[in-house]
């Protein structure tokens, strides 16, 4: 009788260890799973705030649809520019590589700045040229000379609006390929001849000749790499 009483309490104490065990196991679990939600929701987040710097130039509808659209300047294509370098400097110390000779992968980030062709709806396939390397002198040619349609009329209404296209991702959702355009909707400012008065024309091919001549014709010097 004593046996079987000692055996009934091994058996009661191996089940309340094994209980213990797996309430245990099932506590660590929801914790872990806790935790797995939380950094998951903070590198949502964390990616987020990055794409920010680009997302917020981007508009769902545009034209005369009435709906306002956020554009971007060139000097927010430099502000753009230069966040792109800085990050991608940072990646390359700790990489021991140079992002101007080695720009292709590595996660870096390629800001492009486009001439429109004035017939198509898009970016499209016109000619882009990479933007975050360039030097500061460059950038400063292409804030005076990509501001405004024209320099005679140095106005609100005659400032270089530019689009911006989300050419690419990377494998965990930041943004990595940008693509700036002048927007079809830059205003030509002309002189009326009868009122004498400042009028505008949208959609002008003329003005989209203009802005792409401009940004032909600046001497793109890129910076020099230093550790």
């Amino acid at each position: 009788m004593e046996n079987a009483s000692k055996a009934l309490l091994l058996a009661t104490g191996i089940l309340l260890g094994i209980l213990i065990i797996s309430v245990a196991a099932r506590m660590f679990s929801a914790a872990s799973g806790v935790s797995k939600s939380y950094h998951s929701q903070e590198s949502a987040s964390e990616i987020a705030e990055f794409n920010s710097h680009f997302t917020k130039y981007v508009g769902a509808t545009r034209g005369d649809d009435d709906i306002e659209t956020q554009f971007a300047t060139i000097h927010d294509i430099v502000t753009t520019a230069n966040f792109a370098w800085n990050y991608n400097r940072k990646k390359a110390l700790k990489m021991d590589i140079n992002p101007i000779l080695e720009p292709e992968g590595n996660e870096f980030i390629h800001i492009q700045i486009c001439k429109l062709d004035y017939d198509s709806n898009a970016a499209g396939d016109v000619i882009c040229t990479r933007f975050e390397n360039l030097a500061d002198e460059t950038y400063q040619e292409f804030i005076k000379n990509g501001y405004y349609v024209s320099q005679s009329h140095p106005d609100q209404d005659n400032i270089i609006t530019y689009e911006i296209e989300i050419a690419e991702y990377d494998q965990v959702g930041k943004v990595k390929t940008v693509k700036f355009y002048p927007s079809k909707y830059n205003n030509k400012l002309q002189q009326d001849a009868v009122t004498n008065k400042k009028s505008t024309i949208n959609h002008s091919k003329e003005t989209i000749k203009t802005i792409n001549n401009t940004l032909s014709n600046i001497t793109q010097n890129e910076r020099e790499w230093k550790k």
